[in-house]
């Protein structure tokens, strides 16, 4: 009886003894998958913490260095470039280099911009089972390009000492090219372009893009534009910024005509150092340098096939009132077309009479305000107009129609890297 009092005792107390064994075999391996499961969490949230981080900095680094090269692209300095597209990315993603976990640099040449962004991240869980490098890095290349195509009018001044292209006025304007061609026939601006006054009657329609440097307004109701309009753009460059001039002072000196100003005079080609002052006058085919005045008067014309007219010096001013003028670039390809060039600055060429106009290649004041408008029945353009700064007013058709041969077009931005 008491033997198997104590074996009942035993078998109890070994059967115990076993239960809080194996509760122990539990408790350690549950203490060591714990360990693994927590290091799996850290390592989760370490690392989607890296990746998400890494998104970022890239964002950062990509848009910075868009913002760069767009500031590089409107003929900012390649130090204005680096320092506008490191306080872009401190202020709107908040990579500033004044902060000790963050390393930026921007670099920029004459047509890209480099952005490398590179931020030490802090350790959630990881730093108790790593303790070396933890850190994004991310670097960004711009790439600056002009993107030519045909223009029909180009502003070459900019903000803010110029104000762009103005339309001002009931005209209504034509811009096609020849031949025909989608988005061919552009008008720019390295300044604003502003409908003012009665600007917001004008018909026109455009068939290739609207493009500024600065804004646009908002287009009236029946400006139409058949390709894209868009303000923030890139610096168009002066398109003729390659023609030599002539060389006026080797050319044969004319005398200025005689005899009493309403007379019909033919003009040969050739340096005029005086003012030339006519009712009707017939250009002969070759290059004119007007040191002085070439003056219209009354309702005049002038005509000429094959011509360049050059006005150089601080006299040298076209001012055809309201003239009839036929004029036609001459074939030399050295002058690429132009007709008119007024190399005079801070001057107005007035091509807003009342008489009918058709000119037969480039308009050009690269350094000059352009009028262009006037009352008469047409003004007609087979070329492109450039000026410093271009205003369209009065009661009046004008046609722009360009070609091939013009061809211009704002420094555009690529992401190439």
């Amino acid at each position: 009886m008491r033997a198997s009092i104590v074996a009942s005792t035993r078998g109890r107390l070994l059967a115990a003894a076993g239960r809080h064994a194996g509760t122990g075999q539990v408790m350690v391996l549950f203490a060591l998958m714990l360990t693994v499961l927590v290091g799996f969490l850290g390592l989760a949230i370490d690392a989607g913490f890296l990746l998400a981080e890494r998104r970022a900095v890239q964002n950062a680094a990509d848009a910075s260095a868009l913002y760069g090269g767009r500031l590089l692209s409107q003929g900012k300095s390649r130090a204005q470039a680096e320092a506008g597209a490191l306080d872009y990315a401190a202020q709107i993603y908040g990579y500033a280099s004044s902060d000790p976990d963050v390393q930026i640099e921007a670099e920029a040449t004459s047509t890209q911009v480099r952005v490398e962004i590179t931020r030490e991240l802090p350790r959630f869980f990881l730093g108790v089972l790593y303790t070396g490098d933890w850190s994004v890095h991310a670097n960004a290349v711009t790439s600056i390009n002009p993107e030519t195509g045909p223009y029909a009018m180009i502003a070459l001044g900019k903000l803010p000492d110029y104000n762009g292209i103005d339309f001002n006025g009931n005209n209504t304007l034509t811009i096609t090219c020849s031949p025909p061609a989608p988005g061919c026939g552009s008008i720019g601006s390295n300044a604003d372009i502003t409908f003012s006054g009665s600007g917001s009657s004008i018909q026109a329609t455009v068939w290739g893009n609207l493009g500024a440097m600065g804004n646009i307004e908002e287009l009236p109701t029946g400006f139409h534009v058949e390709g894209d309009v868009a303000g923030g753009q890139g610096e168009i460059e002066d398109p003729f910024a390659a023609v030599s001039a002539p060389d006026c002072d080797s050319m044969p000196v004319q005398q200025p005509p005689s005899g009493p100003p309403n007379e019909p005079v033919v003009l040969e080609p050739g340096r005029y150092t005086g003012n030339v002052r006519k009712r009707n006058i017939t250009l002969l085919p070759g290059v004119y340098c007007f040191e002085g005045t070439l003056e219209i008067i009354g309702n005049g014309s002038i005509s000429g096939n094959g011509v360049l007219l050059y006005f150089r010096g601080p006299n040298g001013l076209f001012v055809p009132g309201n003239a009839t003028i036929e004029l036609t670039h001459t074939s030399d390809p050295a002058w690429k077309n132009i007709v008119i060039w007024l190399a005079t600055c801070n001057e107005s060429l007035k091509l807003d009479g009342n008489g009918d106009m058709v000119i037969t290649g480039a308009v050009y004041a690269p350094c000059s305000h352009v009028d262009l408008g006037g009352n008469a029945d047409s003004q007609v353009v087979n070329g492109m107009v450039v000026g410093r700064t271009i205003k369209l007013h009065g009661d009046v058709t004008i046609n722009l129609v360009t070609g091939s041969s013009y061809t211009a077009g704002p420094k555009q931005v690529y992401l190439i890297e």
